[in-house]
């Protein structure tokens, strides 16, 4: 059969299930006495009440009932189909020559039971040349709701079969979305998604064991579960959507009251799938007014979160909005306001498909939301970061500018006056002459070190100026060979003549105190609309490929480059050695 050929024949089935008009007739027997025999004698008749339609429907009775249906002449291949998977116990009569055959099935006995293992209850009718008359008995507590159809057995196992493929595409639609939200979850550890998983996934139990193909595919044999697996599933559906609306709007950022409110509810729902196990008439008469204040409850803080701006609570609204219509609809038909048709159990699923997605972009939303708001935390606070790392270099070189020029003015000069004095008054002795040259090398030492904490020949001359200065002073005395190489410097702002100075400075400590170099080469270079410095030596950098462990001079380096809004890499060459290379946008 073609698709198409499939898509035509299981919408015949959906518009017209039945193909033989019915002759129904109901009997009640309230203390279950009634035998298939005394039912059907010629003096029963008249205490059958005609049914004018092929339902019956009963909302709560204790009683068992009898239906008679009257069959014109037919040839075999006919089945009766009884559309209702929670009916407890259903017998099923049909006269042959050797009298009554009974055929025993219900919800509460394995698939293996049913004659024809369908959804619902199907019995095949035997070919008769004359009229003939079968009986049903059926006793079920809580609700008793059925639709007989008489209709030719290929074309209903063809419908059954059709049915069967399109829910079995929506059950993996339903199956895939909640496996990979599963995935999700053990992967984020949010409990937005661990909400979802619940909600879709125990929704797609009741609506399988609804519908009966979850006792049809899942568990034939254990037909107890059958029977209460749909009223277990729905607690823990609401629990379900609770958590997944508590993650998406926000949470602990709602009131106090709010979030109370959302502890009992999600308590109180849990509590009722255990006690349906135990009691459902009592957990029926609970659970319907509990969980339809649960779903009244849940617009509220939708809502509330909407108004602040959710983008994400808005989805969910939206998602209620879809299926709120498709669950008054269904409600309307299981209480019996609205006669009970195929179009309302699929809009049903097809609302549920559709909010399923609503709500997976839900999350998908707030996780790029909160992905935003964290990068633009993480930017706010690395310019945090930058702005302090300047404010301390600058307070530093301050400081640093501060006691050079303490040393510089405050000792140096008096220092300089007394080896003047001493080499006056004591020159041409040899204590006198040792004397001179201790206080000179005090001088120069002071010297040394003022230039050290700041560079006054930076302030006289420029960087184009110091930078010579700075890599013979560094390298003169320690028998490694430096090369330089520098480039049409433009102007500098004074900040960034600073910086780049100490980043040269740190990176010459570093090769003299840890890189055992024998050459190094120093390149600046001022082009592209950004100042490049280079220092490479041949000492022993490590690895090639890997990056040396960060000390207090290369994250000096690394954030004074920030502070300038430039980079600063370390490289090992194939070569060996280690590479500095730092950029400073002008």
């Amino acid at each position: 059969m073609t698709l198409r050929g499939a898509l035509v024949a299981w919408l015949l089935f959906l518009a017209c299930p039945a193909a033989w008009a019915l002759d129904l007739a109901a009997l009640e027997d309230p203390d279950h006495a009634a035998t298939i025999d005394g039912v059907a004698a010629p003096d029963a008749a008249g205490r059958f009440a005609p049914l004018a339609e092929d339902r019956f429907e009963m909302r709560s009775s204790a009683s068992a009932w009898w239906f008679r249906l009257r069959l014109g002449p037919g040839p075999e291949g006919r089945v009766l189909h009884l559309d209702g998977n929670w009916l407890d116990q259903v017998d099923f009569y049909q006269r042959s020559a050797a009298g009554w055959v009974a055929t025993s099935t219900g919800d509460l006995q394995p698939v293996s039971a049913r004659p024809i293992e369908a959804t619902g209850f199907a019995f095949p009718l035997a070919a008769s040349d004359a009229p003939q008359a079968v009986y049903m008995r059926i006793a079920s507590e809580g609700i008793l709701r059925t639709r007989f159809a008489v209709m030719d057995e290929a074309a209903f196992l063809a419908a059954e079969a059709q049915r069967a493929w399109i829910f079995g595409l929506f059950y993996a639609f339903v199956g895939a979305l909640v496996l990979y939200h599963l995935l999700l979850y053990v992967a984020v550890r949010d409990t937005g998604y661990l909400g979802y998983v619940l909600y879709l996934g125990s929704v797609a139990v009741f609506l399988a064991s609804g519908s009966g193909h979850a006792v049809l595919w899942l568990w034939p044999d254990w037909p107890w579960w059958g029977s209460v697996a749909s009223s277990v599933m729905a607690p823990v559906a609401l629990t379900g959507v609770l958590i997944l609306t508590w993650s998406v709007c926000g949470g602990r950022a709602l009131p106090r009251w709010m979030q109370r409110g959302f502890l009992v509810l999600g308590a109180a729902n849990l509590a009722l799938s255990p006690l349906v196990m135990i009691d459902m008439p009592t957990a029926l008469a609970i659970g319907v007014p509990l969980q339809a204040l649960a779903v009244c409850s849940l617009l509220v803080p939708m809502i509330w979160a909407h108004r602040d701006g959710n983008p994400s609570a808005r989805s969910l609204l939206v998602g209620w909005l879809v299926l709120g219509p498709a669950l008054l609809l269904w409600q309307a038909s299981f209480r019996g306001l609205i006669a009970p048709s195929a179009w309302t159990q699929y809009t049903l699923y097809g609302c549920v498909g559709v909010q399923a997605l609503i709500f997976s972009f839900a999350l998908a939303t707030r996780i790029r939301l909160d992905h935003e708001r964290r990068l633009e935390a993480e930017r706010r606070l690395a310019e945090t970061r930058r702005a302090l790392t300047g404010q301390l270099i600058e307070a530093q070189d301050a400081e640093r500018r501060r006691i050079a020029g303490q040393l510089h003015d405050g000792l140096g000069q008096p220092l300089v006056v007394l080896s003047n004095r001493l080499e006056g008054r004591v020159g041409g002795t040899p204590d006198g002459e040792e004397l001179v040259a201790l206080s000179r090398t005090a001088i120069d030492d002071l010297r040394r070190i003022s230039r050290g904490l700041h560079p006054h020949r930076l302030d006289l001359a420029g960087f184009a100026e110091a930078v010579p200065e700075l890599v013979d002073e560094s390298f003169r005395e320690s028998g490694v060979r430096a090369e330089l190489e520098m480039g049409e410097l433009g102007p500098l702002p004074a900040a960034t003549e600073l910086h780049l100075y100490r980043i040269l400075q740190e990176a010459f400590s570093n090769v003299l105190r840890h890189a055992q170099a024998q050459r190094v080469r120093v390149e600046v270079r001022d082009e592209a609309g950004a100042v490049s410095l280079s220092v490479q030596d041949d000492g022993v950098g490590g690895e090639p490929g890997t990056q040396p462990a960060g000390g207090v001079g290369t994250a000096s380096i690394i954030e004074r480059a920030r502070a300038l809004g430039g980079s600063a890499r370390f490289l090992r060459p194939p070569e060996g050695g280690l590479r500095l290379e730092v950029e400073i946008p002008r």
